[in-house]
């Protein structure tokens, strides 16, 4: 099956071709009629199901629906929580949600590549600017950002204040009604500070920021309630 950035057609490609467009990542053929497809969208029909839903918030975490379990967003700390993304999207909007305010507060959200050698935090794709937390409720930015198949991480950064966020509490699991889970390991296994997959832990920390760093150099996880993040599509 040969690669290609572009389609075959009628014209260039014989019925029964199969290859690799490369610029969809997608694996496509040319029907008994010529026609370009795609593997079960049928003879002629291009069908891609994509795994975000548009106009849909999706969360590696989820969130306690009971409103039970709150995050406390400590001032000058870096959070960084894994978002794996299965198929080439367009993230469209970032967001978390205050459930306690704090008097101007201000929240730096964004998103950071993966290490190209190992799952941790690399360098920042996407500085997404502040959103107040001076106020309860869903803290939304829109964004523009093309995101291919991979790990990515969620940055959230309080600035000014110490605002509490709707979250998930890694002891009990809580999640969608607030019901307990089993207790697992959310974070995928690294070998940085010596992690090994066993310390269900949620994010990675790190303190003393001001603005997101060019490039992640924490090596605190963090294992207590944390905030739930969101990306829109």
């Amino acid at each position: 099956m040969p690669s290609t950035t572009t389609d075959f057609n009628s014209t260039t490609g014989r019925n029964g071709d199969i290859w690799l467009n490369t610029s969809s990542n997608t694996p496509k053929y040319l029907d008994a009629t010529g026609t370009v497809a795609t593997f079960g969208g049928g003879g002629g029909t291009v069908v891609e199901t994509p795994r975000f839903k548009s106009g849909y918030y999706y969360s590696y975490l989820g969130a306690d629906g009971s409103g039970s379990t709150i995050a406390s967003a400590s001032l000058n700390v870096l959070y960084l929580q894994p978002f794996y993304v299965g198929d080439n999207a367009t993230a469209t909007k970032i967001a978390v949600y205050v459930t306690t305010l704090a008097a101007g507060g201000v929240m730096r959200l964004g998103i950071y590549n993966n290490s190209a050698t190992e799952d941790y935090p690399n360098t920042l794709l996407l500085d997404a600017g502040t959103v107040s937390t001076a106020t309860v409720g869903s803290k939304v930015i829109t964004i523009n950002q093309t995101l291919t198949q991979g790990l990515y991480w969620l940055a959230y950064l309080s600035t000014t204040g110490a605002p509490s966020l709707i979250g998930f509490n890694n002891v009990t699991g809580a999640a969608g009604g607030g019901g307990a889970a089993p207790n697992t390991t959310m974070m995928p296994t690294s070998t940085i500070a010596g992690f090994s997959g066993g310390a269900n832990a949620l994010a990675w920390t790190l303190s003393g920021q001001t603005s997101l760093p060019a490039t992640f150099t924490g090596t605190t996880l963090f294992n207590s309630n944390t905030a739930s993040m969101w990306l829109g599509f």
